[in-house]
């Protein structure tokens, strides 16, 4: 039904122009859909209009990720800590890059914030979080 969400934020935005909230979630409806590059213009759209939108930084740098753009979406995520330190997206999405790049002692400072500040929203992702530290300790022995 991801149609029908696109057809619906576009409804939304259609009605109220700098609907922040209807920007992001129609970004992520296009990055499910694999559109990176339309989910990347709405993200920035709704930076445009709050540019201190943590979820909106968060989700352009998935964008930006997507599209090979690792740099910027290292730089981006490091960004929207300096707006929220607590955000535990942030923090997990770039743990995860930290990981990816092979730094091991980066990602497990992210990770370890990422449980620190995540909520019951982030339940379903703390168990793996532990065991990719548990990894990653175990590799820096």
């Amino acid at each position: 039904m991801l149609d029908d969400a696109v057809r619906e934020f576009q409804r939304a935005l259609f009605i109220t122009p700098r609907y922040v909230r209807a920007m992001n979630n129609l970004g992520v409806t296009f990055l499910q859909q694999g559109h990176p590059d339309a989910a990347a213009a709405e993200f920035n759209a709704a930076l445009d209009a709050d540019p201190r939108n943590v979820d909106a930084m968060v989700n352009l740098a998935l964008a930006q990720k997507a599209t090979g753009q690792t740099s910027d979406a290292r730089g981006l995520l490091v960004r929207a800590l300096t707006v929220d330190p607590r955000s535990a997206a942030a923090h997990y999405n770039l743990a995860v890059q930290y990981e990816q790049a092979g730094e091991a002692a980066r990602a497990l400072e992210h990770y370890r914030a990422f449980l620190q500040y995540a909520g019951a929203d982030y339940v379903d992702r703390t168990s793996d979080v532990r065991a990719r530290i548990a990894t990653l300790e175990k590799r820096m022995k």
